[in-house]
């Protein structure tokens, strides 16, 4: 005789996450492989495998699906999810659009990991290829997020990405390094480099700030003349 069995427990379903944002020319829908719950997640940067499906807004290109290991699930305190978030550092969007490599046509970024300076946030980074109509991941430009703090700061005016590092100010020096960078044949090439360094001053428990910076002129770096700036 069969054992009578109670009702089936719900199976929990891995979980997606649609972002549709006026702003961004792109919508992205994530399938994730791992259960949890996504509308409840903060940061969760262990949230992969997951597909990522790119569709253009205006549908003049066909979607693309890019499998990834894993995605930082980014929110605001009001729980939406983060895109295009203009903080240099912390927390920083799971998503970030814009022309990258100034080509004229949009690129992203995913939020995969916080492997860049002080634990803050890195990224895949993926240009359109205009010949392929696709996206692909970029081995050059991946590292602006990685070796620095945080995602690189696009001009769009001057053409150029901006990266910036530090050490930490305690104990002395307090070092940062701010980098200008021009897109040479699809690659990022460094032309300023800009460090301010915190020394000790003339008397005991003074300080000053000292900077000094390369410009990259004619193929040649050249060093300007070191000058103590105010904080």
């Amino acid at each position: 005789m069969a054992e009578a069995t109670g009702p089936a427990e719900a199976v929990e379903a891995a979980p997606s996450i649609v972002i549709d944002e006026a702003g961004a020319p792109y919508r992205f829908e994530l399938r994730f492989e791992r259960k949890f719950d996504a509308n409840r997640a903060d940061l969760d940067c262990d949230s992969g495998p997951l597909i990522l499906t790119v569709t253009s807004q205006g549908g003049a290109a066909p979607s693309q699906e890019l499998r990834l290991d894993q995605i930082c699930v980014a929110r605001d305190w009001a729980g939406q999810v983060l895109v295009n978030d203009a903080t240099l550092h912390d927390d920083r969007g799971m998503i970030e659009t814009g022309d990258f490599n100034f080509d004229g046509a949009p690129d992203f970024a995913v939020q995969n990991a916080r492997n860049s300076c002080d634990g803050g946030p890195s990224y895949h980074v993926f240009l359109f290829d205009a010949k392929s109509g696709r996206f692909a991941l970029n081995e050059a430009f991946t590292p602006l997020t990685e070796d620095w703090c945080g995602f690189f700061q696009v001009d769009p005016v001057r053409q150029e990405l901006r990266t910036h590092g530090k050490l930490g100010c305690n104990p002395m020096p307090c070092w940062h390094e701010y980098i200008r960078w021009k897109v040479v044949e699809g690659v990022p090439e460094q032309v300023n480099r800009r460090t301010v360094q915190r020394v000790p001053g003339e008397h005991e428990g003074e300080f000053d700030l000292v900077e000094r910076e390369e410009r990259l002129e004619g193929g040649s770096w050249m060093l300007m003349p070191r000058r103590i700036v105010e904080e």
